[in-house]
């Protein structure tokens, strides 16, 4: 019951936002020296994707612990038509390392790259992980931990600098160009079954609300005729508030935020090849003697294979459009459930 209302109370206003600020892509005009559009309407895509979102406890001697989920690796197909797509990526139980134990997963993720904003939406939840320290595995097959949020950012050059381009691959960055970033992000999260580190009690089961302003800067380095090698690095303060078990009073907490993404790839005319990269960490406690965070990483290789219909199909003359934003903006959406 906890859960349904904080979520709720997180994510109406943020979609109220999403909504105020969508208008703004429809007034954008792009540089077509930097950016440009591929000449083939459709394109196929597979991937391949390793999602995990583990538990990090750094030492004061800076030292970590990392709990991490068996997670299997992900297999995917997508499908572009015009300015959409579509993708579904499964990871398979038997591409999972037994000896690690099980991680029972919930992985939903939603990356949305326009042309002046971008869009993260998570709902993360893991039960089961493991700590490898000297080639000795220890297994938690009860620790638990969720992550929900949502984290939005403004691109000030968008009609030079593309983030489609470089983690999308739905258009051509021509040109070397880079912009500053600024925006908001909304997360809750929850930890559960959290064992002693070095015999200490470091938290109880605990859960947390906590949002703030975050801002960085993004380069595309296009350094041969269709490779180029991307970036961004954010860093955010939230404010918020925590309930730990066996402790009346919530307390009010200020956590730091660091999101970087890295992608570099092949943009030929009707080939792509891409190798990227996602961390988002998020603190849970930012105490003297220990930081408790939850980091989530993506890393994805991406084929597509681009072409054009001698017939074209009439379900695929019509875009899914992002509310109210432009046809040339596109979403990638992907998702994944594992057993």
């Amino acid at each position: 019951m906890v859960l349904n209302n904080t979520v709720g109370r997180v994510w109406k206003p943020l979609i109220v936002l999403i909504f105020i600020w969508s208008p703004v892509n429809s007034w954008t005009q792009v540089d077509s020296t930097y950016i440009k559009a591929f000449e083939f309407q459709y394109a196929a895509r597979g991937y391949v994707a390793k999602n995990a979102l583990s538990l990090i406890i750094d030492h004061k001697d800076e030292t970590e612990t990392i709990f991490a989920p068996n997670n299997p690796v992900n297999l995917g197909l997508g499908f572009s038509w015009k300015n959409s797509s579509l993708s579904f990526g499964y990871g398979f139980s038997s591409m999972r390392d037994r000896e690690k134990g099980t991680t029972k997963t919930l992985d939903l993720q939603y990356h949305h790259y326009g042309e002046h904003w971008i869009l993260d939406l998570y709902a993360l939840r893991n039960r089961g992980f493991y700590e490898e320290t000297g080639g000795v595995i220890d297994l938690y097959p009860d620790l638990q931990s969720s992550l929900y949020g949502i984290f939005s950012q403004y691109v000030f050059s968008g009609d030079k600098f593309s983030f489609g381009a470089a983690f999308d691959q739905n258009k051509i960055q021509v040109k070397s160009a880079g912009s500053w970033l600024i925006g908001g992000n909304v997360y809750y999260t929850r930890v559960k079954k959290l064992p002693p580190i070095d015999d200490i009690e470091v938290g109880g089961d605990t859960w947390n609300l906590q949002l703030g302003p975050n801002g960085g800067y993004a380069y595309s380095w296009v350094f041969l005729p269709n490779f180029y090698l991307a970036g961004s690095l954010s860093i955010g303060i939230n404010v918020g508030f925590e309930d730990e078990q066996g402790i009346d009073q919530r307390k009010f907490l200020v956590n730091p935020l660091l999101f970087g993404r890295i992608s570099v790839g092949y943009n030929g005319p009707d080939w792509t090849v891409n190798i990227s990269a996602l961390n988002n960490k998020v603190y849970v406690k930012f105490g003297d003697e220990y930081q408790t965070s939850l980091g989530s990483n993506q890393f994805k290789l991406t084929f597509v294979k681009r072409f054009d219909l001698k017939k074209e199909i009439p379900f695929l003359k019509s875009d899914l459009r992002f509310p109210r934003l432009r046809s040339k903006d596109i979403s990638d959406k992907t998702s994944s459930y594992n057993r």
